[in-house]
């Protein structure tokens, strides 16, 4: 089977990169970030907005967060790391993916978090 981008809007112009690829059954889905401009931009809520894309995505590949077997996070600050844990739980309570948890600066100064994922059906 040959690879397929899965991606949340079918509007890609100027954009240099899938949100998602599918290559067979395993999905490998990029860096989501979840800044929305005039909104609330607290750690929880980028970290529930992030959430949601992946959930979005692994839905257009007919898979759920069920189906992650890995997350990549990047936290900008390494005092959000007890609340990610409180809310990781809440979207993987079983079987947990693999995990690495990296602090570093983002690419915006208002992210707060980043996360990519790679799941199989």
């Amino acid at each position: 089977m040959a690879k397929k981008a899965i991606n949340l809007k079918d509007d890609l112009k100027n954009r240099i990169f899938s949100d998602s690829i599918l290559d067979g059954n395993v999905l490998y889905i990029s860096g989501q970030v979840g800044t929305v401009e005039g909104e609330d931009n607290s750690f929880e809520k980028q970290f529930r907005r992030v959430l949601e894309k992946l959930s979005s995505i692994l839905k257009k590949a007919d898979m759920s967060l069920d189906n992650v077997l890995r997350l990549g996070v990047y936290l900008k600050d390494r005092s959000d790391f007890p609340k990610m844990n409180q809310l990781f739980i809440e979207f993987f309570p079983k079987n947990q993916p693999a995990r690495s948890t990296i602090v570093t600066s983002l690419v915006n100064e208002n992210m707060l978090v980043e996360i990519d994922a790679i799941a199989s059906r």
